[in-house]
């Protein structure tokens, strides 16, 4: 039977498919230069067949597309469709591939979807991935989810460039991530953004509000020249605002001596915004000296402090409780570390 017939003939048998998120791991499958797809055994499935669920023993295959039949352990029976491009050359990854999933029998109607574009040679890679979720058996009864990524680097993960977005319909709250990431195969020199933002849209006025944002700066600079001299400079910007300061922390504490009229401690509660700066330097045979800054914008409390003795930032600071400038990058992006020898 032909891929586009076995499709319709599909939908027309099952009126009442639902499905709103995919019930197992979406990628769990390879495709041959030949167009051969084959589901993988996951973690605790049956052979050949993804995790937690069994497999029909006669899937529907042609070159570039499989059809499965799949039940999970409550007894709830999935289709999944495969359609992907043979990977030509060297590459692994298919340039292009789609998988849904569709769920028979139930009352709603459904179906968990993503699509992946990715390319690559000897220079660098490009990954976009789009993952749609719409029906109300899945995903926490949430009618609709997009979540959409975009994924540009080099090979030798010098150069990094993301974009995220996810939008649920549970209030309408969506969520956007940007970063970008550059650093030198030795480590002498590293920089990075990420920045996320929540929003949530009335759905009366169709007002847009800014739920919470969060943003991550970080650059090191470690130049070592020939006969040991250290030069190395850090700098790194945090700040939490709005929902992405979702838990009471602090205090957060100088642990030298604040000058003057200055606090001696940071707290920090939920829907607040704090922001932290560290700026540290360090060259051999002319000196240390490092500052620290935390603050919490909404209640205008801050504590600040310079020091000669000690040029790395965390040193600065003893945070007790939940320490809201933990980096939290988005998936499968590693934001470089700066650090100070």
């Amino acid at each position: 039977m032909k891929k586009t017939s076995l499709v319709i003939a599909l939908a027309a048998l099952l009126p009442g498919i639902a499905s709103a998120g995919a019930p197992t791991a979406y990628g769990q499958w390879t495709i041959d230069a030949g167009g051969t797809i084959a589901t993988t055994t996951g973690v605790g499935g049956t052979a050949g067949c993804p995790t937690g669920m069994t497999c029909s023993a006669t899937p529907v295959s042609d070159v570039g597309f499989l059809q499965t039949q799949m039940t999970d352990a409550t007894g709830n029976t999935y289709f999944q469709t495969i359609i992907a491009d043979a990977p030509t050359g060297t590459a692994t990854t298919p340039p292009f591939s789609s998988e849904n999933y569709v769920k028979s029998g139930a009352t709603a109607g459904g179906i968990a979807a993503q699509q992946i574009i990715a390319s690559s040679d000897t220079n660098g890679a490009m990954k976009s991935t789009t993952t749609l979720a719409v029906g109300t058996g899945f995903n926490n009864g949430t009618e609709n989810q997009v979540t959409m990524s975009q994924d540009l680097g080099d090979t030798t993960g010098e150069f990094h460039a993301g974009f995220g977005y996810t939008k649920n319909s549970a209030g309408d709250a969506s969520q956007t991530t940007l970063n970008e990431q550059l650093k030198t195969a030795a480590g002498d020199f590293a920089t990075s953004f990420v920045a996320t933002q929540d929003s949530t849209v009335n759905p009366t006025s169709g007002a847009t509000t800014l739920a919470g944002q969060k943003i991550d700066i970080a650059m090191g600079i470690a130049l070592n020249p020939v006969g040991g001299a250290l030069t190395d400079q850090t700098f790194s910007l945090s700040l939490r605002g709005g929902t992405q300061l979702t838990a009471a922390g602090g205090p957060a504490t100088i642990n030298n001596p604040p000058g003057t009229g200055n606090a001696t401690s940071v707290t920090w509660a939920a829907g607040e915004t704090a922001d932290n700066v560290v700026i540290g330097q360090n060259v051999t045979d002319a000196g240390v000296f490092g500052y620290g800054d935390i603050s919490n914008d909404t209640t205008g409390v801050e504590i600040s402090d310079y020091s000669l003795a000690s040029a790395d930032g965390t040193s600065l600071y003893t945070v007790t409780g939940t320490n809201p400038f933990s980096v939290n990058s988005p998936t499968g992006i590693t934001v470089p570390t700066v650090t100070i020898p």
